[in-house]
């Protein structure tokens, strides 16, 4: 389980996806691979020095784990658009989606370092003619908390409930 995830769906299978060994995604990563939302499970390279935070300069695995399915906490930007910037409270249910970050040209057609807002006409990635709208999942409430989880132009962390298909 990642270090963020806050419920668990049962028999979902994580994925292993070959990646570029110079590549470093830790644990707990929003990622897709082409339209399949996930979260890492494992960092590549894996481990922290034990009892510190500090990374464990291991030679990358050449592999990253992904859950596809799940609750994780995520941080989310409380916008309808980054440019001009369009401030928009996320409540409970509502879509998030894929806004930006950089898609890797190894072939694992995975997209990381991306923003999760409620941007519905968001480009995911930096390809020449990549997709747009690309949900991610959508926003939960767990403990039954009312009103906004995120205030108008607001950035944190709140659950996020993956998309199961694609």
């Amino acid at each position: 389980m990642a270090v963020n995830q806050v419920l668990e769906q049962g028999g979902a299978q994580p994925l292993q996806v070959a990646v570029t060994p110079s590549l470093t995604l830790q644990a707990g990563t929003p990622v897709m691979v082409g339209q399949l939302a996930g979260v890492t499970m494992t960092s590549n390279p894996p481990m922290l020095q034990p009892g510190t935070l500090a990374p464990l300069m291991l030679p990358s695995t050449g592999f990253v784990t992904i859950l596809l399915a799940g609750v994780f906490m995520l941080t989310v930007t409380a916008k309808s658009a980054l440019s001009p910037s369009t401030g928009s409270a996320v409540n409970p249910g509502d879509l998030l989606y894929v806004d930006g970050g950089t898609t890797t040209t190894d072939g694992s057609n995975l997209t990381y370092n991306f923003t999760l807002d409620k941007n519905s006409s968001a480009t995911m990635g930096n390809a020449v003619g990549a997709p747009t709208g690309v949900k991610f999942g959508s926003a939960v409430s767990v403990g039954g908390a009312a009103g906004p989880l995120l205030a108008s132009n607001a950035t944190g962390s709140i659950a996020v409930r993956l998309k199961e298909a694609a």
